[in-house]
């Protein structure tokens, strides 16, 4: 007898659930497949005490959806600088990594953002160049529109709002 349930059809199943809790609303709306990356303890309070949102973003030229072997050793490395340089005496957080839609990008919640960009600079110069572009702006206050900012934790949507 057929059955219509995925889970008695493997071969046909498009997606298998990932081990994370976050629902399908968590996610940013946009159609391509991405890859996300978080502290699974990163609350919205803890981003807060941040005034600006730092992102670095890094387009790749791939037939596939992910960067090549190459190039995402390149990217790992660039990870590990990055965040030896911004989050160790707690000058930033590191919000998520999103590989996706050619581009991968890591977001950090900042004291200065002027501070922040010279101390990826610094970090990368030794080993770089790298092909990366630098933003940030001034973090929204979600205080007002999220009542118990302390136990909600950030998902991949609001890290890339």
């Amino acid at each position: 007898m057929l059955s219509d349930d995925p889970a008695d059809n493997p071969q046909r199943q498009v997606a298998v659930p990932g081990d994370s809790d976050f629902q399908p609303s968590d996610f940013p709306d946009e159609p391509m497949p991405a890859s996300f990356r978080m502290p699974s303890d990163l609350n919205l309070k803890d981003t807060q005490a941040f005034p600006y949102k730092a992102r670095i973003s890094w387009k790749y030229v791939s037939d596939r959806f992910l960067p090549s072997s190459k190039e995402s050793a390149r990217m790992m490395q660039v990870d590990r600088l990055i965040k030896a340089a911004v989050t160790a005496d707690g000058f930033a957080k590191w919000g998520c990594t999103v590989t996706g839609g050619k581009r991968q990008v890591w977001v950090f919640y900042t004291l200065d953002d002027a501070a922040f960009v010279s101390r990826v600079q610094a970090a990368l110069a030794q080993t770089g160049p790298y092909p990366i572009e630098l933003s940030s702006r001034k973090q929204a206050d979600f205080s007002a529109e999220v009542p118990n900012t302390e136990q909600t934790r950030l998902t991949p949507k609001r890290c890339l709002e």
